[in-house]
């Protein structure tokens, strides 16, 4: 029984997942690819869900990138060593 549950459980709904999004970066023709391949292997019902609001989504990660430039703005004065991805965070 225990087995049969692990077996039949689904994974977590991408749109509850509270770490910040991160995602490949599309051309155009890439773009309307995935929209379709999308469009393609969703299914159609009659009933409605209700999902937490991209605007909450994208002003938490506003918040998470706001803090980590923050965080590394002191360093920016000194001569410290930094990531890449860093350095990217402090230029934009």
């Amino acid at each position: 029984m225990l087995r049969r549950s692990f077996l039949t459980a689904h994974p977590p709904s991408p749109w509850l997942d509270r770490l910040p999004i991160h995602s490949e970066l599309f051309g155009i023709e890439r773009l309307e690819e995935h929209a379709r391949s999308l469009a393609a292997a969703q299914a159609i019902t009659e009933r409605h869900f209700r999902f937490p609001g991209l605007s909450g989504r994208l002003a938490e990660n506003a918040g998470c990138l706001l803090n980590a430039s923050r965080a590394l703005a002191p360093g920016v004065s000194g001569h410290q060593e930094r990531t890449p991805a860093a350095e990217w965070l402090i230029d934009n």
